[in-house]
């Protein structure tokens, strides 16, 4: 291009969401990968996993439909969906798939296996998928910003799952009983006894491997559970104590909004002293620019000065590239703690570092504080107070204040009498200084290349600086000239005095009150929610004069609503869980010892947080709402095989003992499904995925350690509640009815000897 114009080409919102449909799309592929490799591992037959895969592609094409049906559009939170999802929609059909082939290898042909088998499991895959959608439906509407982020994932997801359950009692059962299955003349208990070396697929051979080892180490579960039934004190204790670790653990994890993300870009705001030219700003803006420039990070720059309708002339924002995270040895966060002590050294400016727009919007400062009050100068005095003290917090970094300070202005004061005699008003005065100080559109124009363009008609600087200038701008009159008929055109001088002032550059107002905003960062290391607690603390040790108060805007109203929402949600949902639960066995006791398995999740969630250094945000506390419903699903398998066998005359002792064996190969299935689906998302691949990852991670870990504790604690509560349901209705009244009779004979001896 001719002379020093280059052409720049920055990333835009619509870049950056491709990038991320795209990631979130790679995660749904691997994770659908991974969900199927884990179904021929367990089942060892082609047959088997391409009739359970199949419930993937209808369950997610499906979910296509109730995103039409609601308008939604193919965006990041209903992929998503998709992507925490592909593990779960496949768990009904493995469940209902592997009871299909163990009675098949009980003897059985296809068709009645089928039959039979989809009919043993069917209230329990029934129950689990309700439970699950009685979690995503409160998600789905949670109020605040949390709930119109969340609406679209928490719809998606539940009418997914819908379907899954539709596929699993349909497709499944109807392809089982009509594509028999070879591979299954082996029973799952005896693929030891396979000659490995006449099976010549590789894949296969390492399948039934695996299988082989987990029938032996299967094998040894009952002993184990019985153990656990024997010293039922013990499996209780060590269940309190890992949600006693839990609770530790998370209140060092710390709250924040939204999660921090390696992204490789983000934007320095320049301000200059008040009153200064665009001119100086510009110098002072490109002085920064040229500064960022040498950085080994940085890619490029590009500067803005002003910002809306005419600009704010000492106002400036260098948008800062950096080069890929794989190309650079430190992260966002460290640059911008480095980048924060040199930029102080740049005289004349109030640099502020703000990170850019995240996957869900907004960007900003992460504390924000707003100082409110009646009148002016106590004002700007309590918000200074404020401003100190925000400083001197730990973890603070860069706190600033809204009011800058009061600018050089022109007062124009109208003179009422001297007005009303030259045939001018208020509003005449007003309607001519306002089009020509602040502009006002005349016209369009249309481009060449058919663009339009608003022609605005403004005073040009020159003629609006000085009190001179101002005193000969004409007012019309309502007062006519009598040599011409037309309006007297009078000078402003003539019915006002213009004098030199100073004036605020903004007034803000908020619930009818003047407010001033105090905003800062958060220094690495340190979490939204520790800092705004020190914050609140350093504000009240102040003690703001009456009608003075300061309001939390920003991440840390948004942290403090989702708290609230996310309790209420979480709350709704296990009282929804329960009612299920409660509907399937007839009992208002038994869906505890189900409900034990939710805390049992936490120890897990507070591990993985802590091993990948993360903390409490928006999307790990959704990942905790998701587990109250993922969690659930293997008790219910357990306790309905038990409740099946009793049925059949076996004791409780051995109908725990069979359960927890003849289930144990779902469970673990569906859990490593659900594990491994998530899996891509957790490992954070591609930019931007660092802020969906915590969802995932507090999932996998849920998972992990509910899975294990859930098959020892569940059945030991069972009992529990067995017990505690026979003494109260049997034991009970007995001991009460017999201390009666006692203490009736009792007090009928002591009326005989005390008789004459």
């Amino acid at each position: 291009m001719p002379g020093d114009v280059r052409l720049t080409v920055i990333r835009d919102d619509s870049q950056r969401i491709r990038e991320s449909l795209s990631d979130v799309q790679l995660n749904i592929i691997l994770g659908a990968v991974l969900t199927i490799a884990i179904v021929y591992l367990f089942l060892n037959s082609w047959r088997s996993t391409i009739i359970t895969g199949l419930t993937l592609p209808v369950s997610v094409i499906s979910a296509f439909f109730v995103m039409w049906l609601f308008n939604f559009t193919v965006n990041t939170m209903t992929l998503l969906a998709l992507s925490l999802a592909i593990g779960l929609l496949i768990d009904d059909a493995i469940v209902v798939r592997e009871n299909i082939v163990r009675h098949v290898q009980m003897g059985k042909d296809h068709v009645k296996a089928s039959m039979e088998g989809t009919d043993e499991i069917g209230m329990a895959v029934i129950s689990t998928t309700l439970a699950v959608m009685a979690v995503f439906v409160p998600v789905a509407f949670m109020g605040g910003i949390i709930g119109k982020i969340f609406f679209q994932f928490g719809v998606t997801v539940a009418f997914a799952v819908l379907v899954s359950l539709f596929v699993s009692f349909t497709l499944d059962p109807m392809l089982s009983s009509v594509w028999p299955d070879p591979e299954l003349e082996h029973e799952l208990g005896h693929a030891g006894e396979v000659d490995y070396k006449k099976v010549r697929n590789p894949i296969r051979r390492v399948a039934l491997r695996f299988n082989a080892w987990f029938e032996k180490a299967a094998d040894h579960y009952p002993g184990w559970l019985e153990w656990a039934l024997k010293h039922r004190g013990a499996v209780i204790f060590g269940a309190l104590a890992s949600v006693a670790v839990a609770v530790l653990i998370t209140g060092k994890l710390g709250f924040t909004w939204m999660p921090d993300t390696n992204s490789d870009e983000f934007s320095v705001n320049v301000r200059t002293a008040p009153g200064s030219t665009i001119g100086y700003t510009t110098d002072k803006s490109e002085q920064v620019a040229e500064f960022l420039r040498k950085q080994p990070e940085t890619e490029f720059t590009y500067t803005t000065i002003g910002s809306g309708f005419r600009g704010t002339p000492n106002s400036g924002s260098i948008y800062i590239r950096l080069k890929p995270a794989a190309q650079r040895s430190a992260s966002v966060q460290d640059i911008q703690n480095r980048l924060r002590g040199e930029l102080k050294k740049i005289p004349g400016i109030t640099p502020t570092i703000q990170n850019a727009s995240s996957i869900f919007g907004g960007r900003g400062q992460p504390i924000s504080v707003n100082v409110q009050g009646p009148e002016e100068s106590r004002l700007k005095i309590a918000a200074n107070q404020v401003l100190e003290a925000i400083k001197d917090v730990p973890g603070i970094a860069e706190a600033n204040s809204s009011d800058d300070g009061n600018i050089p202005q022109l007062d124009v004061d109208v003179d009422r009498e001297r007005a009303w005699a030259s045939g001018v008003g208020i509003a005449s005065v007003a309607s001519t200084l306002q089009p020509l100080f602040t502009g006002q559109r005349a016209t369009q124009w249309e481009d060449a290349n058919g663009y339009s363009h608003d022609v605005i008609v403004v005073y040009p600087d020159s003629l609006r600086q000085s009190v001179s200038n101002v005193a000969t701008i004409p007012v019309p009159s309502s007062n006519i000239d009598p040599t011409t008929g037309r309006p007297v055109i009078i000078p402003l001088s003539q019915v006002a005095d213009i004098t030199l002032g100073t004036g605020p550059q903004q007034i803000s107002r908020r619930n009818l009150e003047r407010q001033i905003g105090i905003s800062a960062g958060v220094l690495p290391g340190y979490n939204v929610g520790d800092v705004a607690t020190r914050v609140q603390a350093a504000i009240d040790s102040l003690g703001l004069p009456p009608g003075y108060h300061t309001v939390f805007g920003g991440d840390v109203k948004n942290l403090n609503e989702t708290k609230g929402y996310v309790g209420s949600a979480l709350l709704l949902a296990v009282v929804f869980i329960y009612l299920i639960i409660a509907s399937l066995f007839g009992s208002f006791l038994q869906p505890l010892s189900i409900l034990m398995s939710l805390p049992l999740s936490f120890i897990g969630v507070a591990l993985a947080l802590l091993v990948t250094k993360g903390n409490l945000n928006i999307m790990s506390m959704i990942g905790i709402i998701m587990l109250m419903g993922l969690v659930v699903k293997n008790g219910i398998l357990l306790v309905d095989f038990t409740i099946l066998n009793r049925g059949e005359g076996a004791s409780r002792h051995d109908a725990l003992l069979n359960a927890g064996r003849t289930r144990l190969r779902p469970i673990i299935m569906t859990s490593m499904a659900m594990i491994f689906g998530m899996l891509p998302l957790a490992l954070a691949i591609g930019p931007g995925a660092d802020q969906r990852a915590p969802l995932a991670r507090a999932v996998i870990g849920g998972l992990i350690t509910s899975t294990l504790l859930t098959l020892f604690v569940v059945p030991v509560v069972y009992t529990l509640i067995e017990d505690a349901t026979e003494f109260t209705t049997h034991t009970a009244p007995d001991k009460i009815r017999g201390f009666a009779r006692r203490f009736s004979r009792n007090r009928e001896s002591r009326k005989t000897v005390s008789a004459p």
